[in-house]
């Protein structure tokens, strides 16, 4: 792994190279939601852009407000590649 890698660069690469594997799972009532590496790369990327479509721009800072999960995981990695804090 390159030592200046951005975050986005490391998940097109599990994307890549672990498409259908699990990325991620969390407890969904008495059953399981997981994404795979390519389910999260894309949702990512979709998120991004939403936030960049909505005016979120390098330094911009961003509050979430969701539960902890998956859904958190993608727009906090959404907003890195948006280039937010």
């Amino acid at each position: 792994m390159p030592v200046h890698e951005s975050p986005l660069a490391r998940l097109e690469r599990h994307a890549r190279n672990r498409a259908l594997e699990v990325a991620v799972t969390e407890p969904c009532g008495r059953t399981w939601s997981s994404l795979t590496w390519n389910e999260l790369y894309r949702r990512v990327i979709d998120g991004a852009a939403g936030m960049i479509e909505a005016g979120v721009a390098p330094g911009s800072v961003v509050v979430l407000r969701v539960p902890t999960g998956i859904r958190q995981l993608e727009l906090e990695l959404a907003t890195r590649v948006a280039g937010a804090v």
